[in-house]
């Protein structure tokens, strides 16, 4: 892993080494259109919260809501540095419903639901509604409906940008791929029609063979974000 991750130009300060096995393991259940995850993880796992304390970044990315305390305290550190925080909820059992959640999502900079975490989330019934009711309570909402492309709404307004055209093998970690592109064109201070497209073009490419194998370097986003837009 460290040494890919040295080919690939990443920095490593963030790496933590653990003198002791530490499993993380999920396990991807594909279905044409959809997919699901059965995770487990060893718990004392290096702290996200000193990491963030000790590099001071620009952007801090988070996945899930379901840990609402770990959540909380990402938001605190995120805020004491300074940090944009990009949160993608996956799937969670949490709804607007909860005066916590309303208030949590509103203090996040950028967040991140595909279409079905939206809908489950806001309990609309369609996915106009759920951006309306996340526009109304986060400060920039970014909708990743698959194949349609991406939307970035607040309340000024929303943007759509089409998905580039791919023959997807199998879509796991796409939205992954989506986020990482989102956030290198947001720290690299394009504005949010390029962030959508650098989501677009590496969310695409991640879907041109079967789980991590379609990871896209930086290259081919480049390519793609080139060719289609």
């Amino acid at each position: 892993m460290l040494e890919a991750a040295l080919m690939e130009g990443i920095d490593p300060a963030a790496f933590v080494r653990i003198d002791r096995p530490l499993r993380n393991i999920s396990v991807s259940l594909s279905f044409g259109e959809d997919r699901s995850f059965v995770s487990y993880s060893d718990p004392g796992g290096p702290l996200l919260v000193d990491s963030v304390r000790r590099l001071r970044p620009r952007v801090v990315m988070w996945q899930g809501l379901e840990r609402y305390d770990a959540v909380e305290q990402i938001v605190d550190v995120a805020r004491e540095v300074g940090a944009v925080l990009f949160v993608d909820p996956q799937s969670s059992t949490h709804s607007l419903a909860s005066p916590r959640i309303r208030e949590l999502l509103g203090r996040i900079d950028v967040f991140a639901p595909n279409e079905r975490e939206a809908i489950l989330l806001t309990g609309d019934d369609d996915i106009d509604r759920a951006e309306g009711s996340l526009v109304q309570s986060t400060r920039l909402v970014v909708l990743k409906p698959g194949s349609c492309g991406a939307v970035a709404a607040d309340l000024d307004g929303r943007l759509a940008v089409p998905a580039i055209p791919v023959q997807a093998i199998e879509t796991t970690g796409a939205g992954d791929c989506f986020n990482a592109g989102f956030v290198m064109a947001w720290v690299e201070s394009e504005d949010i029609v390029g962030c959508l497209q650098a989501g677009n073009a590496a969310g695409g490419l991640s879907t041109l063979a079967p789980s991590s194998e379609g990871i896209p370097v930086r290259s081919a986003v480049d390519l793609a974000r080139a060719a289609f837009g």
